[in-house]
């Protein structure tokens, strides 16, 4: 038995935890205007969505840096973001080990 996708959400539109799936939560509170929370100031429950690993296209933003990174305003240093994935069972699913090796690519934005 496979652990299936979250289905209640996306990236674009996160949802609260519901059933046996297997997905992911960012800290990244400016991310689609702090979607992966209940309440607008990144407080509240934690929204989710599919891992982007497991998509069939991937390429969704999982964090971001949206102010402009000039001269005058120095590089970013030593940002931190926190992805979390979650998975849940049924009771009844036998175990089974699972490896994955998820890459993320940082890339700037022109």
């Amino acid at each position: 038995m496979i652990i299936l996708d979250f289905s209640e959400g996306s990236c674009d539109s996160p949802a609260e935890w519901t059933g046996t799936e297997w997905g992911f939560n960012t800290d990244d509170c400016g991310l689609n205007g702090g979607s992966f929370w209940t309440v607008a100031d990144c407080t509240g429950n934690r929204k989710y969505a599919p891992l982007p690993i497991t998509q069939v296209t991937p390429g969704n933003v999982v964090a971001d840096h949206t102010a402009l990174i000039t001269g005058a305003t120095r590089p970013v240093v030593s940002e931190q973001v926190l992805i979390t994935l979650r998975a849940s069972t049924a009771v009844t699913q036998e175990a089974y080990t699972c490896t994955a090796s998820p890459m993320f690519l940082v890339v700037p934005e022109y």
